[in-house]
């Protein structure tokens, strides 16, 4: 089943569209048990949110923190080494990108 277009009310019932709320990680949770791939595309729109403010503020151990949620709340997906990635080049360390 195809989830809600952009350009449609969002399913949360916010009165926004879907791209301006759910869609972004913004609003209230999805249902895992509705519509499973609108609560992973919420909790992976919120945690690499949560990513770039702290690599912005340069608050590294929790940044890591956060790509280990990532890691446990999408197993066996290359985001959480994108995750990884993005807080290690901020933090210069190249080498350990590259392995």
């Amino acid at each position: 089943m195809k989830g809600p277009g952009r350009n449609a009310p969002c399913p949360c019932g916010s009165g926004r569209k879907y791209k301006h709320c759910c869609i972004r990680g913004e609003g209230p949770e999805p249902d895992v048990a509705t519509d499973p791939m609108a609560w992973r595309r919420w909790r992976g729109t919120r945690a690499m949110r949560e990513l770039r403010r702290l690599v912005d503020k340069e608050q590294w151990a929790e940044a890591e923190a956060v790509c280990e949620r990532i890691r446990t709340d999408f197993p066996g997906e290359p985001v959480f080494e994108l995750a990884l990635a993005t807080v290690r080049v901020a933090q210069g360390r190249y080498a350990e990108v590259a392995e």
